[in-house]
Formats: C-alpha cells, structure tokens, sequence
C-alpha cells in the first residue's frame, strides 16, 4: 500500500514540475514576441505597476492579479491552466487569424459547423484587437457598463466597416467591466429573421447590388441554420474579452490592466 501511495506522490510532483515547465515556457515566449500571445503576460508600464494584492485562503496566503477577492479554478498567471479550463467554452485546437477578415471568416465558419466546430479556438487577430480596443475606448458608459451601437455616440467611428471585415465578430454590445480592468461581452453569433434577409434579397437583386445580394443569401443560410437549432450561437464561447479600461476611464478601478484582448 505505501509503494502505491509512494507512486502517486512522486507522479503528483513530476506532474506539477511538467505543468510549470510548460508555464515558464509560454510565459518566456510570450515575454519574447512582446506580451502579444493569448493567455500571456502584458507588459505592465513601471509608471503605472503597483503591487499585487494578497488574499487569505485555506492554504494560506496565495497573490492573485489587483482585483481577485477569492480562490477560482486557476490564477491568471498561469496561462496554461487558463486555456485548459476554457476548452468545453471556448475550443481546444487553437486557430490564428490574421486580420479582421480572416478572423470574421473563421467566426462564421465555426458558427455554421454547429458542434463539428466546438473542438477549435480561434484566436484574435491583431487587427481586431487594436480596433476592438477603440470601440473599448469609445463607448458611452451607463450604470457601470459600457454601450457600444446605434445611436452611440462614438459607434459610427470605431466600428467595423463591414460583417466581411469584422462586424460580426462582436457587433454592438454592452460591455462588463471586471475588477481586473478587463471588458467582457456575452453576445450570440446570430442574425436577422427569415423574412427581413428574404425582403433584403429581393430589394438587392432588383438593384442589380450582386455582391449585398450574395451577403443575403448567406444570411439567409445562417438564420436556417439557426432555427433547426444546429448553428453554434457562441462560435468565441459565452464571453469573451474585448479589450480593457485604462487608466483615465471613469470606470477604471486602478491597478495594471494585465491582459487586453484575449478572445
């Protein structure tokens, strides 16, 4: 019985060291390629770092990222088990974009695959995230959240020109600050009912427009999709980070913003 016990500890230990291996090694890649990879550690500017906060906890005292007021399921500084405990959300096999377009494609690819997309990840494009962030920067800020859509007053400015060049990645939205300065939004992958893309694409085709035309044919596909209940409506998992308050915005909390746009 002890050599059985004896085994799991030691594969408990060797487990543990394998893990932060691999938390070390993306964290250095990250820190290589300048804090851009997901999950990764955002270089903090020094004039605005402060020190990070302890809790109290079973175990003692244990650091987490200025703002976390209790024990979850991983700490953000470690990215790996961030990632893992995700995947039933949010996907396993990671897809890079490369821009909004590529990123608006593989969205509604993996929404159109209904569960045969459920296994892949895609990962923001950096474009995304830059145009993301000025819509973070632009919002009109009600009762504590932010608004992002028509009739807002910074939304014809920072949006994206087209579904085909990002729109429908997040679209409008109402964005929810959290205590680490991130903005999370929980917004469905959907559509316009049947009858509008129908009316849509009769007014197109009339007007000889072939190519909005198209877009309404395959909005037309989306929404059956959709309705047979087969479509993936969160193709980017129930939530996902926009972007981030800085320093200066009413509803900043202080502290490093530690992360960005992450999905």
């Amino acid at each position: 019985m002890n050599n059985i016990l004896d085994t799991i500890i030691e594969l408990n230990k060797q487990g543990s060291a394998v893990y932060g291996n691999l938390n070390e090694a993306y964290n250095t890649l990250d820190r290589a390629v300048g804090g851009n990879l997901p999950y990764g550690e955002k270089p903090v500017p020094k004039s605005t770092a402060k020190p990070q906060q302890k809790f109290a906890g079973p175990k003692g005292n244990k650091t987490f990222v200025s703002g976390r007021d209790k024990y979850t399921d991983f700490d953000s500084n470690n990215p790996v088990t961030e990632y893992i405990n995700e995947i039933p959300d949010k996907g396993m096999i990671p897809l890079p974009t490369v821009n909004p377009t590529h990123e608006a494609l593989q969205t509604a690819g993996k929404y159109a695959a209904g569960p045969f997309g459920m296994p892949f990840r895609i990962l923001r494009s950096p474009g995304t995230a830059t145009q993301l962030q000025k819509q973070v920067d632009g919002a009109s800020v009600r009762d504590g959240k932010l608004y992002h859509g028509l009739g807002e007053t910074n939304y014809q400015k920072t949006r994206f020109p087209s579904n085909i060049q990002g729109a429908g990645i997040v679209g409008q939205f109402i964005g929810n600050p959290k205590l680490d300065n991130t903005v999370e939004v929980t917004e469905p992958y959907d559509t316009r009912n049947m009858d509008y893309h129908k009316t849509q694409f009769a007014k197109h085709l009339g007007n000889l427009d072939l190519i909005n035309a198209s877009e309404s044919v395959g909005n037309m596909a989306f929404r059956g999709l959709d309705d047979i209940g087969f479509a993936n409506k969160y193709p980017r998992g129930k939530t996902q980070v926009i972007g981030e308050l800085n320093p200066g915005h009413p509803l900043y909390r202080g502290g490093p913003a530690h992360r960005g746009s992450r999905q």
